[in-house]
């Protein structure tokens, strides 16, 4: 019993990192979405396989859960009149769905962390695009803070030239 109970909890806690997962991926999607309406040309529909690969797997780890929970109810409603080999028959057949069950959400497990680690790459490239985007914008304002700044100078410089020669000249 104890160590259905720690599948349980382990299987939670995967639920919990999902939702997390998920999360986290929403914001990122929101991101996405003011880079695109800042003009940075992003595929915000990049996400959209992974959200829904999440929600998928949210949904067999849920099913996993409640296989489990069935496993434990069951094991613990077997009566005394049920025969030895009847237990264990029931016992294998239970065992056998958390297995497959088990096994598929390990696949789709495995599915998700390649489509995390590409999204990770393709989001690294962008942010890198974003960041010189970024520096090229400051560079130019500087240019043209400058530039205006150069401007004021010279008209300064220019006026008191006149200012001098109109007094030299009273």
């Amino acid at each position: 019993m104890e160590k259905n109970q720690q599948l349980v909890l382990g299987l939670r806690q995967a639920d919990q990192w999902l939702e997390v997962s998920e999360a986290s991926i929403l914001s990122i999607q929101q991101i996405l979405e003011l880079g695109s309406t800042l003009g940075v040309p992003v595929d915000i529909e990049l996400l959209d396989p992974l959200l829904e690969l999440l929600g998928s797997l949210q949904s067999q780890l849920k099913q996993s859960t409640e296989t489990v929970d069935g496993i434990r109810e069951r094991a613990a409603n077997i009566t005394q009149g049920d025969s030895r080999e009847e237990r264990i028959k029931q016992a294998i057949q239970m065992t056998l769905r958390v297995l497959v069950t088990l096994g598929e959400l390990d696949s789709h497990m495995k599915e998700t962390v390649n489509r995390l680690s590409e999204l990770q790459t393709k989001v690294q490239h962008k942010k890198d695009e974003v960041h010189r985007w970024i520096v090229m914008t400051t560079i130019g304002a500087l240019l043209i803070i400058t530039w205006m700044g150069a401007g004021q100078v010279f008209l300064c410089r220019h006026g008191w030239e006149i200012f001098h020669r109109y007094r030299s000249t009273t």
